[in-house]
């Protein structure tokens, strides 16, 4: 018997576009609409919801988990990574307080360390350490997983085998979907690229 992970993106937030790891922020209006076309998608599949602590995460998850009556786990494993001294920046500020750099992480993100950021390692460790709890957990269950742009692209990453040179090569945009199937002892396969995502 097969298993499926939908993975799922949050949607828009205020403030616009930053690198926010760690820092919580609201869905916008946009956000939010965004995340019900969705959920209206994924809803008669979903049987779990598993979720990143963070509010534009876990305050849809469990609002959806409540309104179907299914079960919504919050996993800290699944939170963005942790961008350091690049948290809440714009991609204009970063460019001035550290010029290069941002071309340099979207290029190779393996080559470099962000100032005092989790590091790409320890953010895989975490993020894969989480996955093969899923994997295990609920291997016969259909899972909604909502999570961040950083554990998208790692996850898929992972999928296809693609190295970690290649993190930001994948497009994920908000509320970004993409199908996974399993099923015990054979490799994970990507059954879908969806909205909102190209490599």
């Amino acid at each position: 018997m097969m298993g499926h992970v939908d993975l799922l993106r949050h949607g828009a937030l205020c403030g616009g576009v930053r690198y926010r790891g760690r820092m919580e922020e609201d869905l916008n209006a946009e956000g939010w609409q965004q995340m019900e076309q969705r959920w209206q998608q994924l809803k008669p599949d979903s049987e779990v919801i598993i979720s990143s602590p963070l509010s534009r995460c876990a305050i849809p998850a469990q609002k959806w988990a409540k309104e179907k009556g299914i079960a919504c786990v919050i996993m800290p494993e699944f939170q963005e990574m942790n961008y350091g001294a690049w948290e809440g920046m714009s991609k204009a500020e970063i460019e001035k307080a550290f010029p290069n750099m941002l071309a340099q992480w979207r290029t190779d993100p393996s080559s470099m360390q962000i100032p005092d950021a989790e590091s790409l390692h320890d953010f895989r460790l975490r993020v894969l350490s989480g996955w093969q709890k899923i994997i295990t957990a609920h291997a016969h269950q259909h899972v909604l997983l909502l999570t961040h742009s950083g554990v998208f692209r790692l996850i898929l990453s992972q999928i296809l085998g693609a190295e970690l040179a290649a993190l930001r090569h994948f497009r994920v945009q908000y509320a970004a979907w993409a199908r996974l199937e399993h099923k015990k002892g054979e490799k994970m396969m990507l059954q879908a690229y969806q909205q909102g995502l190209s490599k």
